[in-house]
């Protein structure tokens, strides 16, 4: 193609590099000729598809059909030309702005507000241009914008009257009638494998296996829950008073430069003892805990700690933070 038209560069820069006019005239021949990169005359296409034929295992003839379409199912008019020159082939990637609507919809509704997209890069098509419940809602109370903009982009008293009716009908997305759902509920039947019924035995425990005593209270507002993460300032002694465990500093100097103990409460990272006791506490309070084997280490102990099998453990424990 450059040699035929005596055309310098190469095909990706030759827009660059060539003379407008001999440009134009290179590229109005190739689209009459239609001689693109990877095309054939159209008569050989069609006697190529005439003479296809495909063999099975037995080396049998199969004749292939060419299937009629018909016309396209689309219909095309330009409102803006292009530059007649950088046409997308298949399986490259292009980039659009878009306005979808129904032809059972009033054409002038459910615009897309560009405004909203000004000196950001289009999207890429990636999206499924479809009837959708959304658009059933803007397009029925003639509500500019989309669903995501449309609060903004609406006039107030045209937005209360289409969302007042939208919360008295209930048509949310994903919605069902309220009729179904109960009768759902009331069909639905739980089968074990030998298809018999399974009482669930709520176990009683018992009293707690620890005790609390408070001896600085916190704010009474910021409770642990469950799975929120806690820090605590503790020391850890047995009956006799030993010592066997404290992360509170010597010093209070030493005591800035170290951090608390944190861990997420009442999910197992700890002695059940304080995962019961430490969620009964809030943020600034300081607490004895007074926990029973059952909840520490039960008969087995922690050597490695110096706690003896069966050991009443006694903690005080400050809640410093909850997150």
């Amino acid at each position: 193609f450059l040699a035929e038209h005596k055309l310098m560069g190469n095909i990706k820069n030759v827009a660059k590099t060539a003379k407008k006019e001999q440009l134009m005239v290179a590229y109005n021949q190739l689209f009459e000729t239609k001689k693109f990169k990877g095309t054939e005359p159209i008569e050989e296409v069609t006697e190529q598809i005439k003479t296809v034929k495909l063999e099975d295992d037995r080396n049998k003839d199969v004749k292939t059909e060419v299937v009629d379409e018909g016309p396209p199912k689309y219909f095309k008019s330009v409102l803006k030309k292009g530059d007649k020159i950088n046409f997308p082939k298949k399986g490259e990637n292009v980039s659009c702005w878009y306005t979808g609507t129904d032809s059972w919809l009033d054409r002038e509704t459910a615009p897309v507000n560009l405004s909203e997209f000004v000196g950001t890069p289009p999207r890429k098509a990636e999206a499924s241009l479809c009837r959708s419940q959304d658009g059933t809602f803007l397009a029925e109370h003639k509500l500019m914008g989309n669903i995501k903009n449309v609060a903004k982009t609406a006039k107030k008293e045209q937005l209360m009257v289409a969302y007042n009716q939208l919360f008295e009908t209930k048509k949310f997305k994903g919605t069902e009638p309220i009729e179904e759902v109960t009768e759902q509920i009331k069909t639905v039947k739980l089968e074990d494998d030998r298809n018999k019924e399974v009482k669930t035995e709520v176990v009683d425990e018992g009293p707690p296996k620890y005790f609390k005593s408070v001896l600085k209270k916190g704010d009474k507002i910021n409770f642990p829950k469950k799975g929120e993460n806690v820090s605590c300032w503790y020391t850890g002694t047995l009956e006799d008073g030993t010592v066997f465990d404290t992360n509170i500093p010597t010093t209070a100097r030493k005591k800035k430069q170290t951090k608390p103990l944190s861990f997420k409460i009442g999910m197992g990272r700890v002695i059940r003892g304080w995962d019961e006791g430490i969620l009964t506490m809030s943020k600034g309070e300081t607490a004895k805990l007074e926990i029973e084997p059952e909840w520490a280490y039960g008969r087995k102990g922690l050597p490695e700690s110096k706690i003896p099998p069966n050991a009443k453990l006694i903690f005080e424990v400050e809640l410093v933070a909850v997150d």
